[in-house]
């Protein structure tokens, strides 16, 4: 049987993924809220602000008779991994049209991919061999979202250098137009690309909507942009997405319990796998599709810690230390036997750990009996390895794993320093 199938091309009701880009003072974010006022309909708007809450300054404002009303998600710091999260948070909420301004910092802000590249140091194929994914994931959680999509990016002045001839010999420099502050090529990932310029006047650059091939306008507003709605509503009605998970203890402490088959369950799936499953879930049974939903909830989060704080303290219970010990669940090597019928005595407990980058590596790249990095495994995984309750782990791996509990921005950066291409 073919892997391959193919079926007539039918237009469905479709999202949008549209992009503002001009230089500082065109008027982007402007724009942005004008038109996503006009295509919520009355639904909820949430705006991803990396430009220190100025976006929070037109709230109110009603250029088309309603005042405006949406909520905010600020950043203070932008690598693409933190988009990333922002953007699936405020899926899971419910809104109706997300604004992301602006997607340029994820590329040259503070923690954006520029920045994480020149911290890779060594030449600069292998660094970007670590970034790219993580651009990539943004990408993919842009265009994978339920909702609209509009986004912001600053534009700058692109430059080419022109040549002799015989191509050996650089001639002069030409400017050919505004780019936008991004990966090269990020507009075309784009259903409509809008150019706006200092003096606020809109130009479509590339559109998959024919009615808006060309379009240009001063300060465009809902008007301008009828067209693009007729456009996205028309079609066979787009699967309506289902409810957003409930998310409580007692769901989350369900859905780790889920059988995942061959004697697993969903505590011991992968935060990538849990995402698959949500992504393609005619391929898993509909308890499965459920767990990992509310697992991939963001707020579950809290509940999974503690989850697994409850876990550690019940381990702790069954196992209680002596009413003298101050030292209490410090790794401790038993007595050893001697030749002469005399015991070694332990010795003196250690600190429990220490957390600092070296030690987060070490506990980062340790490996499992099951030969897999402690890097592959998330916070669950670490938990049940820190507990230990089997003796399946041995202490030192016990002391990796309660490092990498203990310190998740050192982990969160170690991540954007060391992950690796699929």
């Amino acid at each position: 049987m073919s892997q391959f199938k193919i079926k007539q091309a039918v237009k469905t009701q479709t999202w949008l993924r549209l992009t503002f880009d001009g230089p500082s003072g065109s008027g982007k974010t402007y724009t942005a809220l004008r038109f996503a006022h006009a295509l919520a309909k009355g639904g909820r708007i949430c705006l991803i602000d990396t430009e220190r809450g100025s976006a929070s300054k037109y709230a109110q404002e009603a250029p088309d008779g309603v005042p405006w009303a949406y909520d905010v998600l600020e950043l203070s710091m932008f690598s693409p991994a933190t988009y990333t999260d922002a953007i699936n948070y405020v899926v899971a909420q419910g809104y109706d049209v997300l604004i992301i301004d602006s997607l340029s910092h994820a590329w040259s802000g503070k923690g954006g991919a520029l920045q994480i590249k020149d911290n890779q140091g060594g030449n600069s194929f292998t660094a970007w061999r670590k970034v790219t994914p993580i651009h990539d994931a943004m990408v993919d959680a842009i265009l994978n979202a339920p909702l609209h999509v509009i986004a912001t990016m600053r534009s700058k002045m692109d430059y080419a250098m022109e040549m002799s001839a015989d191509g050996r010999k650089v001639t002069g420099v030409r400017k050919i137009g505004l780019a936008p502050i991004q990966r090269q090529g990020m507009e075309y990932e784009f259903d409509l690309v809008v150019d706006i310029d200092w003096s606020h006047i809109a130009t479509v650059s590339k559109t998959r909507c024919s009615a808006m091939e060309g379009a240009t306008t001063e300060r465009p507003g809902p008007q301008f942009f009828q067209p693009l709605i007729d456009w996205l509503d028309s079609g066979v009605a787009r699967p309506k997405p289902p409810p957003p998970p409930v998310v409580t203890q007692e769901s989350v402490k369900s859905a780790l319990a889920v059988s995942a088959g061959d004697g697993r369950t969903m505590s011991d799936a992968k935060p990538a796998n849990l995402k698959y499953i949500v992504d393609n879930p005619g391929e898993y049974n509909t308890d499965m599709v459920e767990a990992a939903r509310i697992l991939c909830a963001p707020t579950a989060s809290p509940f999974i810690a503690a989850l697994e704080r409850l876990a550690d303290e019940q381990s702790k219970e069954q196992d209680p230390p002596g009413p003298d010990d101050d030292s209490a669940w410090q790794p401790t090597t038993p007595p050893i036997p001697q030749a002469d019928g005399t015991t070694r005595p332990t010795p003196e407990a250690k600190p429990r750990v220490v957390v600092n980058e070296q030690t987060v590596d070490a506990a980062m790249n340790a490996v499992t009996p099951s030969e897999n990095k402690m890097c592959e495994g998330n916070r669950l995984a670490w938990a049940k390895v820190a507990a230990n309750a089997d003796g399946h782990y041995s202490a030192e791996l016990a002391q990796h794993a309660m490092v990498l509990m203990e310190a998740p921005e050192l982990v969160r950066d170690w991540m954007e320093r060391n992950i690796e291409d699929d």
